[in-house]
């Protein structure tokens, strides 16, 4: 599916170019773990609901901890990665992202979530600006279809056609979407 031509979906400026997003993020999978390895302390497992509305990660006081035996480098959530739910029953929250922003020791992902993780940290606000967008949105539901519980596959990420400014103009776009974010938050509370 990288391989495949992109056909554009929308034009670009000339000094974009069209990538899979697989060129630029890993996709990893989330820890199984059985009712009777959850434990008082250890590993914090973040689920679906610590995923909430506004692309951001919350605890909460019944999060689900389990054993350092399952310690997995990989699996847990650095400063940049995109945190999302890769398996549920409902077509609203499939592909549900949280931007993580920072590093978070001893916490990592249930099984069914997915982090999306840069290659490269800094390309990370670009990616995570793109999976609040509408486009992402509906390319997830799109792919994601089915009649009862609903499973985001690597490949509907990884093979995902972005559009990538060059460097510079990522960081603008995004510190002005920030800089609005910001305002709308002021005006919201």
């Amino acid at each position: 599916n990288q391989g495949k031509p992109i056909d554009p979906p929308f034009e670009i400026p000339d000094s974009w170019e069209w990538v899979r997003l697989g060129l630029l993020v890993q996709v990893i999978s989330g820890v199984s773990y059985s009712k009777g390895d959850i434990t008082e302390s250890g590993i914090r497992i973040l689920r679906g609901g610590n995923l909430n509305g506004n692309a951001e990660l919350t605890f909460y006081d019944d999060d689900v901890f389990i054993s350092p035996n399952y310690y997995d480098n990989d699996n847990e959530i650095q400063c940049g990665d995109i945190v999302i739910v890769a398996s549920t029953g409902s077509s609203k929250v499939i592909g549900r992202p949280a931007i993580a922003t920072h590093d978070m020791s001893g916490v990592q992902i249930g099984a069914f979530l997915r982090i999306v993780r840069a290659h490269e940290r800094e390309f990370s606000k670009w990616i995570a600006t793109l999976f609040c967008s509408n486009y992402y949105r509906t390319h997830i539901r799109k792919m994601s279809k089915g009649t009862n519980i609903k499973n985001l596959k690597a490949e509907y990420i990884t093979g995902f056609a972005i559009p990538l400014p060059p460097l510079a103009e990522q960081k603008r776009i995004v510190a002005k979407i920030e800089e609005l974010r910001a305002v709308i938050k002021s005006l919201t509370t």
